[in-house]
């Protein structure tokens, strides 16, 4: 219009930053799927790793999806719980692991990327000879493309493996870790008995009229049964018919809903 010539844009020199724009709808969703997914799974194992650890199946006392994935979250704050207090109280091992992963990412850097003069004039003398025997030797040329389209061919394999492990692993041990702070806090506060809890641990005993059947603190309870732990021992009892009172205070156990 104005006599000046437009460019046209090339797609092909589009910015690498709004080529990643165009997933970013991708990525988001397969993030959401991934939480989510990783969640369930991370409360899966940490409601059964916790219950083994009390030597129960979790198929006694099985819970409803939403609380899986409570679970999940729970898991994942006893996890960072055990790694702050792990770094508080190895403080001077974390100070040292961290100077050491400094020292030896400044060591690479030293080695691979010096900047002396020396350095440079033998990685161009160096290049300049890998590039004429590449150049002069055709069959050597067949045989390192072949070879590099195989070791691209296992890389790839091994990093699409390696992102399903992950995948797979990071809630697994999420889960188990969770559960194993969660055990070893709930032990603490078990450690004393009824006599003596600690940690704000609850005793708990059942009755059966009037009559104490048992005592303990609650693991894992349903309308029909309750696992009840004390002295290294964990019980699993039926309810029908009796009456669980928990620091002294009789508790509600809501009877399942009649189809």
């Amino acid at each position: 219009m104005n006599g000046v010539p437009q460019r046209k844009q090339d797609s092909t020199n589009t910015p690498l930053l709004q080529k990643w724009i165009h997933f970013l709808p991708f990525i988001k969703t397969g993030s959401v799927v991934f939480v989510t997914l990783a969640g369930y799974m991370a409360g899966v194992i940490y409601y059964s790793s916790y219950l083994q650890a009390f030597q129960i199946d979790d198929r006694t006392f099985p819970v409803d999806t939403f609380r899986y994935w409570v679970y999940g979250a729970f898991a994942m704050y006893q996890l960072c719980l055990s790694v702050i207090s792990g770094a508080n109280s190895h403080f001077r091992v974390t100070v040292l692991f961290a100077l050491a992963v400094i020292g030896y990412v400044m060591l690479t850097q030293a080695a691979f990327y010096s900047s002396s003069d020396r350095a440079a004039n033998r990685r161009i003398k160096a290049t300049q000879k890998i590039r004429a025997l590449w150049n002069s030797h055709q069959r050597l040329k067949s045989a390192a493309q072949a070879g590099l389209v195989a070791i691209a061919a296992i890389w790839s394999a091994g990093v699409l493996v390696f992102f399903i492990a992950s995948l797979i692993g990071i809630p697994i041990v999420i889960g188990q870790e969770g559960a194993r702070a969660s055990y070893i806090d709930a032990s603490k506060g078990y450690a004393g008995g009824c006599e003596h809890p600690e940690n704000g641990s609850l005793c708990s005993r059942l009755y059966d009229q009037d009559k104490l059947i048992a005592e303990g603190f609650v693991i894992a309870a349903s309308p029909e049964q309750v696992a009840l732990y004390k002295d290294g021992t964990t019980t699993i009892l039926d309810l029908k018919a009796r009456k669980l009172v928990t620091g002294g205070i009789a508790t509600p156990l809501k009877s399942p809903a009649k189809k």
